[in-house]
């Protein structure tokens, strides 16, 4: 290369593996390599993944504030939309945070579920009418997680058919359901839903259960609310609780294997925790943080029951009350081998052999 001068190898690649490598970028990045040559011009309109970050294009907070700049940025996505023609889009992440009137954008959410989008990431602002109705009749819809960057959370609307039958992973942050009957239409149309991440949502509903007959994992953090989920093939739980976030219910808890759970900035584990741990008898690997260690001690009023398949457990923090009981704990755990300190404030860090 050192005598022919610099070579171009890389525009020498198939269309195909170019429009892989594009897909990985930020669709912004993308349609700027359409610059570089004829061989580049219409490339990034084989991409099968559009990122769209409103930060990007317009650098500075006060540049959103133009309403010019607001218009040029709905033509620049607007245009990548029209360009990309019929091709498929498996994955469409949407990035709006700055809270201006963005119209167009529950448009850009049907073009991408029109071209069999797979995988739908909603990162939104103050946009209320920013979902449309056809992302809970998505036939293709794999993936979908919607976070609101509003104060208050995001009201989510549910109209009356959801039939999402491709759904496995749905996470929602921030999010507001105002009655039971959206919770139920919802979840009923996620019949194949496996894993369910819950950050901070607020169900205001006149205590719900819902039936997620296939979920596998669950996380709940920080959420608020009537709601109890039951999951009888559910084998992973993580449930974080802080005030005024005190936790959803969980139920049917035999086929669980690992249990996470943590409680921030108040002394007593609420009564969803209790219920977990003393459902939760089969578990082989069980994780307490900061005050949910307490659980330790007592369930309620009664004894922590025998957890005969636990193999390991992992302590984030303990006061000096929980050493007396910790000693008892492999007496009700005839499975335990370790016990694991992370995060010990006043002892040190370790791990102790239970079993020879």
């Amino acid at each position: 290369m050192s005598d022919k001068g610099n070579l171009d190898k890389i525009s020498t690649l198939p269309d195909e593996l170019l429009a892989n490598i594009l897909s990985s970028l930020p669709t912004l990045s993308a349609v700027q390599t359409s610059i570089l040559s004829s061989r580049w011009r219409h490339l990034f309109t084989l991409t099968r993944n559009l990122s769209i970050d409103d930060r990007e294009y317009f650098g500075t907070a006060s540049l959103a504030q133009s309403e010019e700049r607001r218009m040029s940025f709905e033509r620049f996505v607007d245009g990548v939309f029209a360009l990309h023609g019929i091709s498929p889009i498996h994955k469409l992440k949407l990035i709006i945070t700055f809270t201006y009137d963005c119209p167009h954008l529950p448009l850009w959410i049907t073009a991408a579920i029109l071209k069999g989008v797979q995988h739908l990431d909603l990162c939104i602002g103050n946009h209320p009418n920013a979902l449309p109705s056809c992302i809970f009749d998505c036939q293709t819809l794999t993936t979908l997680d919607i976070l609101a960057l509003t104060n208050k959370g995001y009201d989510l609307s549910v109209p009356g058919l959801v039939c999402l039958p491709s759904l496995t992973t749905l996470k929602l942050n921030n999010m507001r359901i105002l009655d039971g009957d959206s919770v139920n239409r919802f979840f009923v149309g996620c019949s194949h839903l496996k894993e369910l991440y819950l950050h901070f949502c607020r169900f205001t509903t006149d205590h719900v259960c819902i039936s997620a007959t296939e979920l596998r994992t669950l996380r709940i953090i920080c959420c608020s609310g009537h709601l109890v989920i039951d999951a009888p093939k559910l084998a992973n739980l993580l449930h974080i609780c802080m005030p005024p976030f005190l936790g959803v219910g969980v139920k049917n808890l035999r086929s669980l294997l690992s249990v996470e759970l943590c409680l921030l900035l108040t002394s007593r584990p609420p009564q969803v925790l209790h219920d977990i741990i003393r459902g939760a008898n089969n578990a082989k690997e069980l994780i307490l943080k900061d005050s949910a260690v307490q659980l330790l001690t007592m369930v309620g009023d009664n004894p922590i029951p025998t957890h005969s398949k636990l193999e390991k457990l992992q302590l984030g923090f303990c006061c000096h009350d929980t050493w007396k009981y910790l000693m008892v704990w492999p007496k009700n755990s005839p499975q335990l081998e370790t016990i694991i300190f992370t995060e010990v404030r006043y002892f040190y860090l370790g791990i102790v052999s239970v079993r020879a």
